[in-house]
């Protein structure tokens, strides 16, 4: 398989497949507001790396803890 075999590589390509539909997904249903788009990729991060356990540069996640702040703030944004 090559290159694609790499754990990392693997991570980007089934982040992209899963961001892209759930984008397609999303406009498919009409969805219009961003504050749904957020989140939903965010997940899918957040569930594509508890699936694929690439090794990282640092031992601190900072793509995981900005979008789990976006996350967070579009939540808040949508109680309020």
């Amino acid at each position: 398989m090559g290159k694609l075999s790499d754990k990392g590589n693997l991570l980007i390509l089934s982040l992209s497949v899963l961001s892209f539909g759930l984008i397609i997904l999303l406009a498919a249903l009409g969805e219009k507001r961003i504050t749904v788009y957020l989140p939903a990729i965010a997940l899918a991060y957040f569930a594509d790396t508890l699936v694929i356990r690439a090794k990282r540069r640092t031992r601190f996640d900072f793509l995981g803890a900005a979008l789990f702040v976006v996350f967070v703030l579009s939540i808040v944004a949508t109680v309020i």
